[in-house]
């Protein structure tokens, strides 16, 4: 497989798909967290109910986010950030310097102003040095164990190993959504500037249209 073939393979099977997902799940979680006070009136099923999707959309969110933070390897190749910025690395000349137009950076920065905020504390953000930023954020990330770090021992202890010791596993909204940020700001930077001959659009707003009418309807009981 060529380096464009993966990069494409990336894009379309490795972090489209769990942006959406992640994003999604969280999404639900959210929602219903939003309104929990008013759930505790309900039928117990009822209750159970929303306990279950809260619970199950929660895992899903920690699952797709660590597929998209996952560490690459070399037998068992995985369809992560790091393996994105690896191969981008070794194809500076997809970077599409000749098309771009001010304008198209600044739109660029405007959209993903979190990001931009998380990934200058490593120097100037740039077209340039996007990718070398995020290189960078991400071996702080493990080399210090910060919210990265928790992020994969839920996964790994909790969810995928129910081990014996006590582990309480916690992340916050404002963790997830930064998580969530830097994965969009990655593919929106492959779709405004990288050369892959792939542009993927994601809609996340109408896949959640029914966790808001089950809960419009289930609240007017």
């Amino acid at each position: 497989m060529s380096d464009i073939e993966k990069i494409q393979d990336l894009q379309l099977e490795g972090i489209a798909k769990d942006i959406f997902n992640a994003e999604l799940n969280f999404n639900i979680y959210l929602k219903i967290k939003n309104v929990w006070e008013r759930l505790k009136d309900l039928d117990i099923n009822e209750q159970k109910l929303f306990v279950y999707l809260k619970d199950c959309a929660v895992e899903k969110t920690v699952l797709h986010l660590s597929k998209l933070f996952d560490n690459p390897h070399k037998k068992y190749p995985t369809r992560c950030i790091e393996e994105v910025i690896s191969i981008v690395e070794q194809n500076p000349d997809w970077l599409k310097t000749h098309f771009l137009t001010e304008k198209q950076w600044r739109d660029f920065v405007k959209c993903n102003q979190k990001t931009i905020q998380i990934l200058s504390k490593f120097g100037d953000v740039s077209l340039k040095t996007f990718i070398a930023n995020l290189k960078a954020y991400l071996i702080k990330q493990k080399t210090e164990d910060l919210e990265l770090g928790k992020l994969k021992v839920w996964r790994d202890k909790v969810i995928a190993h129910n081990e014996s010791a006590e582990i309480k596993p916690s992340l916050s909204d404002d963790e997830v959504q930064d998580f969530i940020a830097i994965s969009k700001a990655l593919f929106d930077y492959l779709n405004c500037f990288i050369q892959t001959n792939v542009y993927v659009i994601m809609s996340i707003q109408k896949d959640t249209y029914f966790i808001d009418k089950l809960i419009e309807r289930t609240l007017e009981k």
